[in-house]
């Protein structure tokens, strides 16, 4: 009787092992960006990544002249030196740089502010398609 107790005690232990490891589980995001996902399914979020010696985090042209609130949830700056130092697991090595990310990882990444606007625009226009299908 006292095996079947010790038996079941460890099934159940087991049990709510594999019950709470189904639980949306962030570790496959790399701890060097898992601040920087977007908790929004149908919006991404921006990294934008400055020289230190550009003065305050000033919008892109291409931010300002498009709608980004249709498809970016967030903007985050940071410095290139602070990513360097902080964030290495991007690797990211000239700036600026651009990286979107949707709710699991980067979807894309870039140094070319013309590229980075391209798929702004691709993303405004995918999201005013879903809204208005």
């Amino acid at each position: 009787m006292k095996r079947l107790l010790t038996i079941s005690f460890l099934f159940l232990i087991m049990f709510m092992v594999v019950a709470c490891s189904n639980e949306k589980n962030d570790s496959n995001i790399p701890n060097g960006y898992a601040d920087l996902i977007s908790d929004n399914e149908d919006f991404y979020s921006l990294l934008i990544v400055k020289k230190a010696e550009d003065g305050g985090f000033r919008n892109p042209d291409f931010l300002q002249k498009q709608d980004w609130g249709k498809a970016v949830q967030s903007i985050h700056y940071e410095r290139l030196k602070e990513i360097k130092e902080e964030r290495q697991e991007l690797e990211i090595d000239s700036a600026p740089y651009f990286i979107f990310f949707d709710t699991d990882s980067i979807v894309y990444q870039t140094g070319n502010p013309k590229k980075a606007e391209e798929f702004l625009v691709n993303a405004i226009n995918k999201h005013s398609d879903k809204q208005e299908g």
